[in-house]
């Protein structure tokens, strides 16, 4: 037979790797959110330069 003490040790330790994956989970999104803005802002520059690299006929300039 189980003792209560060895499920209340067991529902904590439980609780305590919840909380540690729940951490971890918001960790990865809040770092895939910041590269998401950093792609989007390295792709307005990239559209901005080639944007800027052309000629009047629309043809990229040498």
């Amino acid at each position: 037979m189980v003792s209560i003490a060895t499920l209340k040790l067991a529902c904590e330790l439980a609780g305590v790797w919840m909380a540690g994956m729940a951490a971890i989970l918001a960790f990865v999104v809040a770092t895939v959110d910041r590269l998401n803005a950093r792609i989007a802002e390295l792709e307005t520059k990239l559209e901005a330069a080639q944007a800027g690299g052309r000629d009047s006929r629309g043809g990229a300039s040498r």
